[in-house]
Formats: C-alpha cells, sequence, structure tokens
C-alpha cells in the first residue's frame, strides 16, 4: 500500500498534470498573459515579476482592452509607474507600438512618440 502512496503521481495522465501546471502553454494564455498586463496598468512591482518568470509574451498588446492595443510598458507609463516600466525594460519589454495594419493600433511618429 505504501507503495500506491508514493507513485500516486505516476499514474496521472499528461492532461491532468498540464491542468495544473503554472507554466503550461494555455495557463500562461488564459491566467499570467492577462494578470501581466493588469499588474502594468497597476504598478504591481512583484506580481510583474510572477509574470516575468513566466514564458509569457512580453510585447502582446492587451487583447482585454476594446479600445486600447497597448503594451504592458505603455500601460506602465500611462500611469505613471516609473518602477514598473524601469522592470520592464530590464527585461526586454521595448515594444511600444503596435504596427499599423492592425485594427485600432496607435500610429508612430518619427521620434518614437505614438499617438492614437
Amino acid at each position: 500500500m505504501g507503495d500506491n502512496i508514493d507513485n500516486h503521481d505516476a499514474g496521472l495522465d499528461e492532461e491532468y498534470k498540464e491542468e495544473f501546471d503554472e507554466d503550461s502553454e494555455e495557463r500562461i494564455k488564459e491566467y499570467w498573459q492577462p494578470e501581466y498586463m493588469k499588474a502594468a496598468q497597476r504598478g504591481d512591482i512583484e506580481q510583474l515579476k510572477k509574470c516575468l518568470e513566466r514564458r509569457i509574451d512580453k510585447d502582446e498588446p492587451d487583447k482585454n482592452s476594446k479600445e486600447k492595443k497597448w503594451t504592458a510598458i505603455i500601460w506602465a507609463c500611462d500611469k505613471g509607474h516609473v518602477d514598473a516600466v524601469r522592470l520592464l525594460l530590464e527585461h526586454g519589454c521595448a515594444n511600444i507600438y503596435i504596427p499599423k495594419s492592425e485594427p485600432n493600433s496607435p500610429e508612430k511618429k518619427p521620434g518614437g512618440a505614438i499617438f492614437d
């Protein structure tokens, strides 16, 4: 009986394990990616660090905002969260605009400024 307890996890199928894997691709898309945007908007440094530890797309635009498709660094800048901006830059999050070909994307002007 002791062997069954020790090997309890060995009988689980891969789908079941992935459902509870914090770093599974599905979990990253459904939870960590949106949480990353929220943390940038709030300037929540600890939560940003947790999100950046995952394999999130650091420069993916905010898909939950209907009017603005900003990246996390733009949200942090807009809200005045200097420490969050610094952290994002340290992690290579530097995409400040979405190409004009995408709907609702801001237009990049000479000098790097964005306008929407």
